[in-house]
């Protein structure tokens, strides 16, 4: 698979890379301000805030620019860095991440549970929370990563995150072989890992 870290300039250079190269799936994630990469120490000093606002909002343009692809993942990196509440998150962030679940949902995007924001990065009760709002906004459809940048990190938690989804009456997860979606039973689990973040 190939993680597309949207910027709306290089639109149309993303689609053609994505034309010429034969993927099984594609994760659409936002990493960056269009300056600095969001876990930059340059914009940890920004006002939690602010940073959540500017962040959604990003996401959200590019999502109205740019779906073509099977997964939104961890749709909360830019708060990697930030000690976000549930109740923070609703406050600043619901109205915007409905309207991101919502085009998500209408451009069939799976939702990723991305198990380092979660459990290395300590968001898993945002997850939790973003979980009953993308299933609101009519989401059944959920992929578990683990972010693996190195072997021992694979898979990574995601007894825990399959737990997480099972609680929200989620039975299947959705995995892509060439852009083609296959709905694969919870119930029994099939991680070889027990590793953990």
């Amino acid at each position: 698979g190939s993680k597309l870290a949207y910027f709306a300039p290089a639109d149309a250079r993303f689609r053609q890379y994505l034309d010429n190269h034969d993927f099984d799936l594609t994760l659409l994630s936002f990493h960056h301000d269009g300056h600095y990469d969001y876990l930059d120490e340059q914009l940890i000093t920004m006002p939690d805030k602010q940073q959540l606002e500017d962040y959604f909002e990003r996401m959200l343009a590019g999502l109205k620019r740019f779906h073509d692809a099977d997964v939104l993942a961890h749709f909360d990196y830019a708060l990697r860095r930030f000690d976000i509440t549930p109740d923070q998150l609703e406050a600043w962030g619901k109205p915007l991440l409905d309207q991101i679940f919502t085009i998500a949902v209408e451009n069939d995007l799976a939702l990723e549970l991305n198990t380092k924001s979660m459990y290395r990065w300590g968001n898993a009760p945002l997850y939790d929370q973003a979980i009953a709002w993308y299933q609101a906004a009519g989401g059944h459809l959920f992929t578990i990563g683990s972010d693996a940048h190195e072997g021992p990190q694979y898979e990574a938690n995601f007894a825990d995150a399959l737990a997480m989804l099972k609680r929200h009456g989620v039975k299947e997860i959705a995995t892509y072989r060439q852009h083609q979606r296959t709905m694969v039973p919870i119930e029994p689990p099939v991680i070889d890992a027990d590793n953990a973040y």
